[in-house]
């Protein structure tokens, strides 16, 4: 895959847990990361998370910048884990279209 992907001039790469992608995803090329599991910290306190899920500590929520042509996106997604509930971590779903400039 890693031979593939240095390849493409684009890469969209999904991932359930957004900590994994750095030892999975051994180019840094042009590309977009779709992640999730973090639930926005499910539970939170003047917006800092209170639960992290393992695999969701340090990419927790929203987009980050990691090259220059390189991004990733955590959803909140829908779900929950642990409790069955969540506290001002509001859940979302993204829509992504994809064209050209």
């Amino acid at each position: 895959m890693a031979d593939q992907a240095q390849g493409d001039p684009f890469v969209l790469f999904l991932v359930h847990e957004s900590d994994w992608f750095p030892r999975v995803m051994p180019w840094q090329g042009k590309g977009l990361i779709l992640t999730g599991h973090s639930h926005y910290g499910q539970v939170t306190f003047f917006g800092l998370p209170l639960i992290r899920p393992a695999g969701a500590k340090k990419y927790w929520r929203g987009r980050y910048d990691l090259g220059d042509h390189l991004s990733m996106l955590v959803s909140a997604g829908l779900g929950t884990v642990h409790i069955h509930a969540r506290f001002f971590a509001r859940p979302d779903l993204l829509l992504l279209r994809f064209g050209k400039k």
